[in-house]
């Protein structure tokens, strides 16, 4: 039993819940900003501008993915090996580079995966944290505030108190929940670049 809830002193199950609340916002910025650069150099890749549009998304959801790894071997103690760093000089051989990398276009992935899981994470964890947080504080607030869960309406203390456990159960499946998610999203980051992050990089410069 006091495994079950080792959950409530489990520092991690807090960070997670503050990792799954940032992931929508950065998702979402991700999101928007590469869409808008890919689809603004495509439709433009006819002229001058739309190929360094490209080239600068590329270069751009590459340094996004850099701050989704850092995240995760903060949040999730990853433990990836600093890497040597081999200079390319060049503008072509650095651009023969981005489209043959296999990094660039996981981190591309990353990017993508990270906005639906970010809106999804950061729904359930608030919308679950909510509705625990209101169950729990039922006895003291029933006289008070027109509660009642659809035909049923709570107005006594005896039925607070009944909401009042519902909240607590829902309180401990919502931090198991948040840190499922957060192991989930870790195994992606690990399936994504585990073996890549593990090999030597080579590093843009010089162009």
């Amino acid at each position: 039993m006091g495994k079950l809830f080792s959950v409530f002193i489990d520092s991690k199950t807090y960070s997670n819940i503050f990792y799954h609340i940032i992931s929508f916002p950065l998702g979402m910025i991700y999101f928007v900003l590469l869409v808008t650069l890919i689809s603004v150099g495509i439709g433009l890749s006819i002229t001058i501008i739309g190929i360094p549009l490209l080239i600068g998304s590329m270069y751009l959801w590459r340094f996004f993915a850099s701050i989704e790894i850092a995240l995760a071997e903060y949040q999730f103690d990853l433990k990836i090996p600093k890497k040597e760093t081999t200079k390319i000089k060049g503008f072509w051989p650095n651009i023969k580079y981005l489209l043959t990398d296999s990094f660039t276009w996981k981190a591309l992935a990353l990017c993508f995966l990270k906005f639906p899981f970010g809106l999804f994470s950061f729904v359930i964890t608030l919308t679950f944290l909510g509705v625990s947080i209101g169950f729990l504080i039922a006895p003291f607030t029933y006289n008070t505030w027109n509660f009642g869960l659809y035909i049923w309406q709570i107005d006594s203390l005896l039925e607070s108190l009944v909401i009042c456990l519902a909240g607590f159960i829902l309180l401990v499946f919502t931090l198991y929940l948040c840190n499922w998610l957060a192991a989930f999203f870790k195994k992606i980051i690990q399936l994504l670049f585990g073996s890549q992050l593990n090999e030597q990089d080579i590093s843009i410069h010089n162009m």
